[in-house]
């Protein structure tokens, strides 16, 4: 449109010295010719400075298309770079780099979490849930994209800043296209600082999002508890009772107990006095053994002094 303006404009100028000039009088012939020679001359002249012109244009077009392209991938690279930095894990806040914290993904819910972090949550918690959204592990498995980009930037770390911060210089004055609001009265330190308030937030936000819940698993888990513990609170109120019960029969059997032990004292004391009358009765018949030994003697001798006086009939006598 402009090459176009240009155009007219200058054929508006011809058309003006080309009425000029046929109307300063009977040039003739010689004045027609010397015309066309000055009219190709302009047009010559147009065309040549139109080109330029339009060389100019392309090469200021292409100049900026290159740069546009280069702050975009500048953008594209700083954005990858933000949002790599803010690859840790929303519970250790470590980057999630193998082989340690190596990032794995939950399914069905898609949340990411480093692999230390995600066993100890699913010791400690026997549902097996999401840590950030409680929903049903069905499955986990290594983020392998999340871990090649992640080792990707670990590798080329230092590069990617230096790039980001010379495309972030570059575009401090144009509107951030990542955000909802334009950042383009903000100074460079501030839009950074924003950025990484932004990011902080996000991080912050998650991990508050993942105790929040574990605070509603916790209180869930304490009326649980209370509740058993009230159950408990009843049972050992019955093995209380029952305790007691069990007392009194034990104070009863310990009566029997001892009624039982007083008899076998008793039994005791007249086994040990019909044993002390045993032992007397013993010696008194060794005693009266011995004196019946003595007599069945005397009466021997006295048996043999009558049979020398009196052979016959010894025992007739005797006992008469």
């Amino acid at each position: 449109a402009y090459f176009s303006q240009r155009l007219i404009e200058e054929q508006r100028q011809l058309s003006r010295s080309s009425d000029v000039t046929s109307s300063s009088g009977e040039a003739g012939a010689a004045s027609a010719v010397a015309d066309d020679n000055v009219l190709e001359q302009i047009t010559a002249r147009i065309t040549s400075k139109l080109k330029d012109e339009l060389k100019k244009e392309l090469a200021k077009e292409e100049k900026e298309m290159i740069q546009q392209k280069d702050r975009q991938q500048g953008e594209m690279e700083c954005f990858l770079a933000g949002e790599l930095e803010q690859a840790t894990c929303p519970i250790c806040y470590e980057l999630m780099k193998a082989p340690k914290n190596t990032p794995t993904l939950l399914f069905p819910c898609g949340h990411t979490f480093c692999i230390e972090c995600l066993n100890s949550h699913i010791k400690l918690n026997s549902r097996g849930t999401c840590p950030y959204c409680r929903v049903k592990i069905q499955n986990q498995a290594p983020n392998l994209q999340l871990q090649q980009l992640i080792d990707g930037f670990a590798g080329r770390k230092e590069e990617i800043i230096k790039k980001v911060e010379k495309v972030t210089r570059d575009a401090a004055e144009s509107a951030d296209s990542t955000n909802s609001f334009s950042l383009r009265n903000v100074s460079l330190s501030d839009r950074e600082q924003l950025e990484d308030y932004r990011r902080e937030w996000r991080t912050v936000s998650m991990r508050y999002r993942i105790y929040t819940n574990e605070a509603k698993d916790c209180d869930a888990e304490i009326k649980e508890m209370e509740s058993k513990l009230e159950a408990t609170r009843i049972v050992r109120k019955h093995l209380h009772g029952e305790l007691e019960d069990a007392f009194k029969r034990m104070q009863k059997l310990q009566e029997e107990i001892d009624f039982i032990e007083s008899q076998l004292h008793q039994q005791k004391e007249k086994e040990k006095d019909l044993d002390a009358d045993i032992m007397a009765k013993r010696k008194r018949m060794n005693l009266v053994n011995t004196t019946k030994d003595s007599l069945e003697m005397e009466r021997a001798k006295i048996r043999l002094l009558v049979e020398h006086s009196i052979p016959d009939d010894v025992d007739v006598f005797l006992e008469s």
